[in-house]
């Protein structure tokens, strides 16, 4: 191709162009290779050293682990002790002393640190303010993961577990498997699987049933308390209560810091929400996250009327509570499309239909198109709903008739404001 071109100029400056972009590539090659090679010297660089951190931190767990058993060995010799002086005593002080050393509470033990059968309750109280560690190995995890609710194999797996001198406060370290995420404790397993039996006997060898998992992601930090009401197991939040389980102070993990009211009723959990409400004393029902959302405004985004209903009239939460956005429980029913929660709000609760924030939050029947809810949106427009331009071009409109008050009476001062054609 070069050589067709006739001018001898040109066909060199050809060849002298090609030759510079033969080298431009063969330059960019060598780069190219080069820094491939760099990079994967990093990259090995990289995975060495993640494995010596892996390596260390097991290590730093056994020893833990280790220490945890040497400190709790001796705390249970003193205690088996002090049991075998006070049944030598009892002995000779008759049927009186045998019932007051009854009346300590004991527990069958689930723990290889006790020999005698027992574990410590003094033992079981420092526990039950432990935080979780990572432990247990992937078959009891798996095992736990996939029990869904049929709960006799697990509790013995986690008997056995107890017995070898494993902690009820043990968290997953191994990937996420079905609900069990990455971080939970075993409680937190035991919640998202609802297992009765299992969670009775890790609360009576001291699982803390106020302790945060341990997930890497921050909405998966939670309480055992905030994991139940979130899933909607009462019979298991029950159990957590009575062992000390927290609800005041159990707040979700992330930005939101939802209470476990909050989210037992986004989640349409009735019944706990009633449980909830009733143990608290209704210190919980005017709370809100930090979007400035209350217990009213999930309810309502949940689109569980008899909630909304018990809410707004049981507990008295107002329905024209406003967020941080100005937005009232009505927006958020709107959004998701909850006819029935709507028609509750506005023909029961006395809502306006048309409530909204200029320029900043639009009305139901904005939020209702937006979201492409159309039966909503015919039920608004029955009722007369406006969408927010029409509600700004008729504010406007009324403040245009309306003569402002400093105008009004600088022309009744000068004897204008209020005079009749006659009077001209």
């Amino acid at each position: 191709m070069v050589e067709s071109v006739d001018r001898s100029e040109l066909k060199q400056a050809i060849k002298m162009e090609i030759q510079r972009i033969f080298s431009n590539h063969d330059r960019l090659l060598n780069m190219l290779q080069a820094r491939s090679e760099v990079l994967e010297q990093e990259n090995d660089d990289y995975k060495t050293l993640a494995t010596e951190h892996q390596q260390r931190y097991e290590k730093a767990v056994r020893e833990m682990q280790f220490l945890r058993k040497r400190y709790e060995a001796p705390t249970q010799k003193e205690d088996n002790i002090a049991g075998n002086n006070t049944g030598a005593s009892s002995s000779t002080a008759g049927a009186t002393t045998m019932t007051s050393i009854h009346s300590v509470p004991m527990t069958p033990v689930r723990s290889s640190t006790a020999t005698n059968g027992y574990t410590g309750a003094s033992l079981i109280q420092q526990r039950r303010v432990d935080p979780l560690i990572f432990g247990g190995s992937d078959a009891l995890w798996d095992t736990i993961s996939k029990s869904k609710g049929s709960d006799v194999t697990v509790e013995k797996i986690i008997s056995n577990f107890l017995r070898r001198g494993g902690s009820p406060n043990t968290a997953k370290q191994s990937s996420t498997a079905n609900a069990v995420k990455y971080g939970f404790g075993m409680i937190h397993a035991l919640i998202v699987t609802k297992a009765p039996g299992s969670l009775d006997l890790l609360l009576q060898q001291g699982a803390n049933p106020n302790v945060y998992s341990l997930g890497q992601i921050e909405d998966d930090k939670v309480t055992p308390v905030y994991m139940a009401a979130s899933v909607g197991w009462l019979a298991g939040l029950q159990k957590l209560v009575q062992a000390g389980g927290d609800l005041m102070a159990s707040r979700g993990g992330g930005e939101k810091n939802k209470t476990a009211l909050h989210v037992a009723a986004e989640h349409c959990h009735a019944a706990v929400v009633e449980y909830i409400v009733e143990v608290t004393q209704g210190q919980l029902n005017l709370e809100v996250d930090s979007l400035g959302a209350s217990v009213l405004h999930y309810a309502c985004a949940s689109g569980h009327t008899d909630l909304v209903s018990f809410l707004a009239r049981s507990c008295e939460i107002p329905v024209n509570q406003e967020d941080h956005r100005g937005e009232l429980p009505l927006h958020w029913a709107a959004r998701h499309g909850r006819l029935e929660v709507v028609t509750l709000l506005v023909e029961r609760c006395g809502c306006d239909c048309n409530t909204y924030v200029p320029r900043k939050v639009g009305t139901p029947l904005d939020l209702a198109r937006a979201g492409g809810h159309r039966r909503l949106v015919d039920y608004l427009k029955g009722l007369g709903a406006m969408s927010g331009k029409k509600m700004d071009k008729r504010r406007e409109e009324e403040m245009a008739k309306e003569v402002p008050v400093h105008l009004e009476s600088t022309l009744a001062s000068n004897g204008l404001f209020g005079m009749g054609d006659d009077d001209f």
